[in-house]
């Protein structure tokens, strides 16, 4: 919960930083292309979190590797400000949280289409043009094929749900039945 709270405090300041830059995406980027670096080398988060190396080293580390990636200078300052305060662990979490922000500062949004098999491209276009209009924000696509739907969709953006599924339908059919 605490890192949580941490996480969301560092991906703000990044977040504004950004903004003022006009970086938004670009460093997002740059955040996810270093958890990838971190994920391909099982030694250099273990390396940059481990309070035996003193902090200048562990700072030299990660210059050296990020030297080859063109990692903006201010990204490059918020990963040395995490390894001065003991906060680099904390980057998946931070990622995370500079991602869904910097969706919501940019205006969109993640919309989830599931249905009972693959639906046309058009379909997919449709929905995505309607809820854009709908909710102001450009939609984020993901879709989920779910055998029990049976046929319809249903539309899940943020804490919302739009359910015109079969599977939904009958459910109301026997609600209605049993409420008389």
């Amino acid at each position: 919960m605490i890192e949580d709270k941490i996480a969301v405090r560092y991906a703000r300041a990044l977040i504004e930083l950004a903004k003022t830059k006009g970086k938004i995406d670009d460093f997002a980027i740059q955040l996810k292309d270093f958890l990838v670096l971190c994920k391909k080398s099982a030694i250099l988060l273990p390396a940059l979190t481990n309070k035996g190396f003193p902090t200048i080293k562990r700072i030299k580390i990660l210059q050296d590797v990020l030297q080859q990636e063109k990692t903006e200078p201010l990204v490059l300052n918020f990963l040395k400000i995490l390894i001065k305060k003991g906060r680099i662990e904390l980057i998946p979490l931070i990622h995370e949280k500079y991602a869904a922000m910097g969706n919501t500062v940019m205006g969109r949004c993640h919309m989830t289409v599931v249905s009972a098999t693959e639906l046309p491209e058009k379909q997919y276009g449709d929905l995505k043009e309607v809820f854009s209009k709908k909710l102001g924000q450009t939609m984020i696509l993901k879709k989920e094929v779910k055998k029990e739907v049976l046929g319809g969709v249903q539309v899940r953006i943020g804490n919302r749900v739009y359910d015109n599924t079969l599977k939904r339908q009958i459910q109301d059919l026997k609600e209605k039945c049993y409420a008389n």
